[in-house]
C-alpha cells in the first residue's frame, strides 16, 4: 500500500503525528520483519514501512482511535496490558498479491504515544 492515501489530513499533518509516536519492534517480529527486509530490498522496504507507519498515525488519531475496526484492515483485539491496546492490522506489500501481505499484531500505549509491532506473520503462509 506504498502511496496509501489517508482521507481527512494532509501529508504534512499525518507524517508529523507519525513521527511524534515511538515505534519499536517486539521479539517475536524481528525474524518477519527481517525477512521482508530482505525480500523487498532497502528502499521498498523503508517506503512500506513508512506507509504503515502513516496508516497507523492516522488510524490513532481518527475518530476510531483503537476502539473500532477500519473495514478489514484494522481489528481491536482484547487483551494487553493496562495501558495497552491491542490491533491486528492487514498489510499488503507489493509484490504480496491479493491474498498475501501480513497479519501484524500491534501493541499501542495512546497515553505514551508507543507502537509495539509484536508478532508479525505472512499471510500466505498461514
Amino acid at each position: 500500500m506504498v502511496g496509501m492515501e489517508v482521507t481527512g489530513a494532509s501529508s504534512d499533518t499525518v507524517g508529523q503525528l507519525r513521527d511524534s509516536i515511538q515505534w519499536g519492534i517486539g521479539p517475536d517480529a524481528i525474524t518477519a520483519n527481517d525477512g521482508l527486509r530482505v525480500l523487498l530490498g532497502p528502499t521498498t522496504f523503508n517506503a512500506t514501512r513508512n506507509a504503515f507507519r502513516q496508516f497507523l498515525s492516522a488510524y490513532f488519531h481518527s475518530e476510531a482511535q483503537c476502539k473500532k475496526e477500519q473495514g478489514a484492515s484494522i481489528s481491536p483485539l482484547a487483551g494487553g496490558a493496562t495501558g495497552w491496546k491491542r490491533l491486528k492490522v492487514r498489510w499488503r506489500y507489493p509484490g504480496a498479491g491479493k491474498s498475501g501481505g501480513l497479519r501484524v499484531l500491534v501493541s499501542v500505549n495512546c497515553a505514551e504515544r508507543r507502537v509495539i509491532l509484536s508478532r508479525i506473520e505472512d499471510r500466505r503462509s498461514l
